[in-house]
């Protein structure tokens, strides 16, 4: 029983295509892979699992029968919730170092385990639109949020934006795929992606755009110094969102100038992606974690 972030569960799924999932609900950002059941209402009440797994201990996906319950960390901060989680849950799951880092001395407890994002270059094609002029930035639910819609503002002033999430203003240029592919058909306009990097994030968004061979700009965070090599395949500030706003500027304006260098930082950023990142690994680390 699995019922996340959606397009995580939709990778975790993906990567274990022999196992059979079952969720509480599923959203249009992805479409609903074969070896996955959208429950009705109550029926999980009535069913067995093998193990639940969730980003959010107070839901129903933990009060099901599980032979063991896997609590997924997203967010950076180790709060109340994923104390109570860490304290009562059969495993612990990171997205990445510095997720796991951040939960101190309890990162070296056996029951917390490493998985990353993984990815597959079928389901995510390289981009083919080459006269492509937009710059992109992928954050949703920017709504509300002025402190990302100002730094964005600054950031995109003078050129074509294009904002690619939900629940997000229009003042940003933002438009929301009607579902999974119409979204990919959205990055494909994108030059330019842009990661602001701005209040909680999870990293995967930086990632998506990468593996489709998207240039990415981000500002400094924890997760793309894992993976990310500043002028190779990708450009990565040393600074802060908001201390970055012109060497942002300066590096999306490089960008679009010389789009063959542009091509290659892209290429580059996507096998980065496809060879640290295989979807078939994440599937092998989520099986041990769920059954060994």
């Amino acid at each position: 029983m699995c019922n996340s972030h959606i397009p995580h569960a939709y990778m975790v799924a993906t990567s274990m295509p022999t196992h059979r999932f079952h969720v509480l609900a599923w959203g249009i950002s992805r479409p609903v892979p074969e070896n996955v059941t959208v429950l009705k209402n109550d029926e999980w009440k009535d069913m067995e699992f093998d193990a639940a797994i969730d980003a959010s201990w107070d839901v129903p996906t933990f009060s099901a029968k599980a032979g063991r319950k896997v609590f997924l960390m997203h967010c950076h901060h180790f709060n109340g919730e994923e104390s109570l989680a860490f304290s009562t849950c059969d495993r612990f799951v990171t997205v990445s170092g510095h997720k796991r880092a951040s939960l101190m001395w309890k990162s070296l407890d056996p029951k917390v385990s490493v998985i990353p994002f993984g990815f597959c270059g079928t389901q995510w094609p390289i981009r083919s639109n080459r006269s492509r002029v937009k710059v992109g930035m992928m954050y949703s639910n920017v709504r509300g949020d002025k402190e990302i819609e100002e730094y964005w503002l600054k950031i995109s002033n003078g050129f074509n934006p294009i904002s690619i999430g939900w629940n997000n203003p229009e003042s940003l240029g933002s438009i929301a795929g009607e579902n999974w592919d119409h979204q990919k058909q959205l990055m494909d306009e994108i030059a330019v992606g842009v990661n602001p990097v701005v209040g909680e994030t999870i990293g995967m968004s930086p990632m998506e755009m990468m593996v489709m061979g998207i240039p990415v700009v981000t500002a400094c965070s924890p997760e793309p110094w894992e993976w990310g090599f500043s002028g190779w395949n990708c450009f990565l500030s040393r600074n802060g969102p908001f201390e970055s706003v012109d060497w942002i500027r300066d590096k999306i304006r490089f960008l679009l100038d010389y789009p063959d260098v542009a091509d290659s930082i892209g290429m580059a950023g996507r096998q980065t992606i496809l060879n640290r990142f295989p979807l078939l690994e994440t599937g092998k680390m989520w099986e041990r974690v769920l059954f060994e």
